[in-house]
């Protein structure tokens, strides 16, 4: 009895069910009572592309503001209305001008249900804010986040291009400063080449613009970072021993600065352990010196110091000078070509020694040796001037200091003379 009656309530339930469906369905279906529906739109603009062409206008603010509609009319009627069917419709065809514009707009419903609907609105205009459009150059900065590994130097970024066209409204351009991209690396040692980035509108605040009415004239900038090494170089100067002076002996110098720091390819950089400023012959130093002297720099190289000459302090020790009157002068070397001879005008010159006091002492006139080489000496008729070589005898600490030439005469033998 019970398993009955639990089964005879089973079928009450689902006629009861029919039932309730069967009158939902007849008084939606035939008596179909009315009933109100509400949709937030946004709007859709006609002629806002010749807008533009031709004035220049573009809407700024109020474009995506949903305009608030309410509907009224039968059950079936409402059910065919959703996002997709109903419009809202602004006609641009009036606008010329730059500033906040009222305007009136359009509801387009279906055209199966367009006449047995109502259509009840908040407001019957929306409000529109239009700029003029323009496009300016903004230029490209580059933020790098990270850091340079030490021992090099970064030089000046390549960014290309090195600015953007961005075409927008002139309000928005006007708060633009610079389009920033940023390249995150740490402990660069080698060249970043030609890395693409994506770019950020910054404003004059340092605060990022974000307008979607803005176009670019691309999405990506090139960047190039060059990176060289560095190296901290000492400078040097050379010397040739000579006019009794030893540069391991009787000399010592300063240079100031001492080195500079250069920058570069490390192929380079690596084969550069010095720079040499000048090669100094001792037998023309009369006394202790300072002087300045350019630092030229290796190939392919770059002076990050900013020095470009170095003074040169050279002091002498450990010598003295003394004249000597030398009266013995010989022709040395090539003998005149035929046809050619050559007489000593200068017969007598004095020679200023230099060497140890204690040497110096025991030097006399017949020690020393004065020649005049002719091997280089273009010869030709008439007086010429040439060097003169000076040697001491018997002591290699003893030396002639400067400079020395002779006055020569050189004739053309005639016929005559050889006979």
């Amino acid at each position: 009895m019970i398993a009955w009656l639990q089964k005879h309530n089973v079928v009450l339930w689902l006629v009861s069910l029919l039932v309730a469906v069967m009158l939902w369905a007849y008084v939606m279906v035939v008596q179909n009572p009315e009933r109100e529906s509400r949709m937030s739109i946004v709007p859709n603009f006609v002629g806002e592309e010749s807008l533009l062409a031709n004035h220049s206008l573009q809407i700024t603010q109020g474009a995506k503001m949903p305009v608030s509609l309410r509907f009224l009319g039968r059950q079936t009627d409402l059910a065919k209305l959703d996002q997709s069917n109903v419009q809202v419709l602004v006609d641009l065809k009036n606008v010329y001008t730059a500033g906040s514009v009222k305007l009136a707009y359009e509801v387009v419903l279906p055209p199966e249900v367009a006449d047995r609907i109502t259509v009840e609105r908040a407001e019957y205009y929306v409000t529109l804010q239009f700029d003029t459009v323009d496009s300016r150059y903004v230029p490209v900065r580059l933020k790098l986040e990270g850091a340079i590994a030490e021992g090099y130097v970064k030089l000046q970024e390549i960014l290309q291009p090195e600015s953007i066209r961005v075409t927008g409204p002139t309000t928005v351009l006007d708060s633009i400063s610079y389009a920033q991209v940023v390249l995150e690396r740490d402990n660069i040692s080698k060249t970043i080449e030609a890395v693409p980035l994506t770019f950020t509108l910054m404003g004059t605040n340092g605060s990022r613009i974000l307008d979607e009415s803005l176009t670019f004239d691309l999405e990506e900038v090139l960047v190039t970072i060059p990176i060289e090494m560095t190296k901290d170089v000492p400078l040097k100067m050379d010397f040739i021993d000579g006019g009794g002076l030893f540069a391991d002996k009787n000399i010592t110098y300063q240079i100031n600065p001492a080195s500079i720091t250069l920058a570069g390819n490390p192929e380079v950089l690596n084969t550069i352990n010095s720079i040499k400023l000048t090669t100094m012959d001792l037998a023309k130093l009369f006394s202790s010196v300072e002087e300045e002297l350019p630092i030229v720099l290796p190939d392919n190289t770059r002076n990050l110091s900013g020095v470009e000459k170095a003074v040169v302090t050279v002091d002498i020790h450990g010598v003295t000078t003394m004249p000597m009157t030398v009266s013995t002068i010989e022709i040395a070397g090539q003998v005149p070509p035929a046809g050619y001879e050559v007489e000593l005008v200068t017969t007598q010159m004095t020679i200023t020694l230099r060497g140890p006091p204690e040497t110096l002492e025991l030097i006399q006139p017949h020690m020393l040796r004065v020649s005049v080489d002719l091997t280089d000496v273009g010869l030709v008729p008439g007086t010429l001037t040439v060097a003169a070589k000076v040697s001491v005898d018997g002591y290699s600490n003893v030396g002639a200091v400067g400079d020395y030439s002779a006055v020569v005469v050189v004739q053309e033998i005639t016929d005559e003379q050889e006979e």
